[in-house]
């Protein structure tokens, strides 16, 4: 628990993905740099500082708002302008590699940091994007090495959670998710994980315990069953597959990937992508299949291609006023205006006038909360003694043996008769030792102090003022001075300035739909060259328009689909449709 307090002292907020502190510093003369293309790993010099300048934190906020508005290639270019002197700028550098898509550049930054650092911020960013790279064994380990750091982590908890999944160890993943849910005080997205692996675990039994246990909703249950299909063993299906002869191929067959997001805030992990294949049964040649589609049931004729696609939330570009600038109010002094003349009066009469004393300003230091007080449970073991006990092995008794007694002679006969006498047998113990329970196992609740830290502000000591002056009157028996205009101090009010801002919103939730595809071989080269040349038409830039589906016009393609709200990742029939290349 020490070592967690102190982990924690030396973090610093980050807004996406609510990174956990724990660091070990770098020497103070090293301050980091960040490693040209061309440079040797062995020539990083990872910064582990988590001390912030003002101007510091200021860069790394407006990189913080780039990555907020999904313009994360922005963002990258952004911090390689700026000096990599803390852990902040190395951990936002592997974060952004990730979300560009350079996971292997992402991996080895992540790699560098836990070495050179040792914090669970860079194990948990190497096991996500391990995972992402298909590297899940190496993965697994990564984030098993952050749980170990920040064992009250609950994405840390979530994500390890799901990567025991992915890897068939349901056991292991129910225990960690359940962890990770009472950590995270209840989380939906959590507890979906969490519902999926006891299905997995021990079926509809287990999971109707942990409901009635736990009071989950059944719309919860329902979505964790759903999604635990994502993660169940294939062998039926690896089976069905070598069980195909050469000749039976199947009329149609529907691949489903399916993309599962086990991070929030944001902590800045990764997401990571699984995928399972689904196959029809094998049917005749000439039969019609059906497929479930939007909720529906569709009939696929001989001759039909069709896909698995997906409709991506449609981007919608807004534009709003953000004020920058308050409104104020400026004050402008007017002076008096004079008259002069002859008169054997008063020469020059007295007047007021005014003076403006501008504000002045003093620094504050106030104290910012940074991380609440928290409390952790720490158990507290059993204490036993060792007694030494006596155990009645035999007990004690009494027995008659044949004896003589004076006098015993047979009633009525002059034979003796036999006599018996008593005799105690003293009981037989054995002396063991005995383990006795004398403190049961007990928790005891640890407060983990609030964290803070000190900001400087500059704040108005004292407001600005306008301080009158007076004159005296004058007195000459030849020049006069009449008033004509006295002085005056005028407000001008200053409008409060704001400034048009382009904002990204999305509508709609993703889906996977069925939708009839154009076939292969009905694309023409004719046909491909018309669909370039009408994207290119609407500004979607499909490169040079060649008849071939390649990857520019693939790109140009589902950038149009997403942003007309249609089924992406084919040519699609009602996509061909629309852009008037069939009837």
């Amino acid at each position: 628990m020490r070592r967690r307090r102190d982990a924690y002292s030396c973090a610093a907020v980050l807004a996406l993905t609510g990174w956990l502190a724990g660091c070990s510093a770098l020497p103070a003369e090293n301050m980091g740099s960040r490693p040209a293309p061309d440079q040797n790993d062995s020539q990083w010099q990872v910064a582990c500082s988590t001390e912030l300048s003002p101007g510091q934190r200021a860069e790394l906020d407006s990189i913080e708002s780039l990555m907020g508005a999904s313009r994360n290639y922005a963002a990258l270019a952004q911090l390689e302008t700026l000096s990599f002197d803390s852990r902040e700028h190395w951990l936002r550098w592997a974060q952004l590699l990730a979300k560009v898509g350079q996971l292997d550049d992402s991996q080895n930054a992540y790699s560098k940091i836990a070495e050179a650092c040792n914090i669970p911020e860079a194990y948990h960013g190497l096991g996500v994007v391990a995972q992402k790279a298909g590297n899940l064994r190496e993965g697994l380990d990564a984030l098993k090495q952050a749980k170990q750091l920040a064992p009250a982590d609950a994405d840390i908890r979530n994500d390890l959670g799901v990567a025991l999944l992915r890897d068939q160890q349901f056991d292991e993943a129910a225990f960690e998710l359940r962890t990770a849910y009472e950590l995270a005080e209840g989380q939906q997205r959590i507890g979906t994980n969490m519902v999926a692996a006891y299905f997995l675990q021990g079926g509809e039994a287990s999971v109707g315990r942990l409901q009635e246990e736990l009071q989950l909703s059944d719309e919860l249950v329902k979505a964790g069953v759903n999604f635990s299909q994502r993660f169940e063993a294939n062998d039926t299906k690896v089976a069905a597959q070598q069980a195909q002869s050469a000749d039976a191929k199947p009329a149609s067959s529907v691949e489903v990937s399916q993309a599962a997001d086990s991070s929030s805030k944001g902590n800045g992990s990764a997401q990571v992508q699984s995928s399972e294949v689904q196959e029809s049964p094998v049917t005749q040649p000439g039969s019609p299949i059906t497929v479930a589609a939007d909720n529906s049931v569709i009939d696929i004729q001989p001759g039909q291609c069709w896909v698995n696609a997906q409709i991506q939330s449609r981007p919608v570009e807004e534009s709003i006023q953000v004020k920058v600038r308050d409104s104020e109010v400026k004050l402008k002094v007017t002076p008096a205006e004079f008259r002069r003349g002859i008169k054997r009066v008063v020469t020059k009469e007295g007047t007021k006038t005014y003076r403006v004393i501008p504000p002045t300003y003093k620094e504050i230091e106030e104290k910012v909360l940074v991380k609440p007080e928290s409390k952790s449970l720490v158990v507290e073991p059993a204490v036993y003694k060792t007694v030494e006990e006596q155990v009645v092995m035999e007990e004690a008794r009494t027995e008659l043996e044949p004896c003589s007694t004076s006098g015993a002679t047979a009633y009525g006969a002059k034979v003796a008769a036999m006599g018996f006498c008593t005799k105690a047998i003293p009981a037989k113990t054995k002396t063991v030792k005995v383990t006795k329970l004398v403190k049961p196992e007990t928790t005891r609740t640890e407060v983990v102090p609030a964290e803070y830290k000190t900001v400087v502000r500059r704040v108005v000591d004292k407001p600005a003022e306008v301080v009158p002056i007076e004159t005296q009157d004058e007195i000459d028996s030849l020049e006069i001075a009449e008033l004509v205009k006295p002085a005056k101090a005028e407000e001008t009010r200053v409008p409060a300035v704001a400034v048009a801002m382009n904002v990204l919103r999305y509508e709609g939730k993703p889906q996977i739909v069925a939708r009839e595809a154009v076939c292969d071989r009905d694309l023409t080269r004719d046909m491909v060259r018309e669909l370039q040349k009408k994207l290119d038409d609407l500004g979607y830039r499909p490169g040079e328009q060649d008849g071939l589906p390649g990857p520019d016009t693939m790109a140009a393609l589902t950038k149009y689909q997403t942003d007309k709200g249609l089924a992406s990742g084919a040519l699609t029939v009602e996509t061909a449709k629309q852009l008037e290349l069939i009837d």
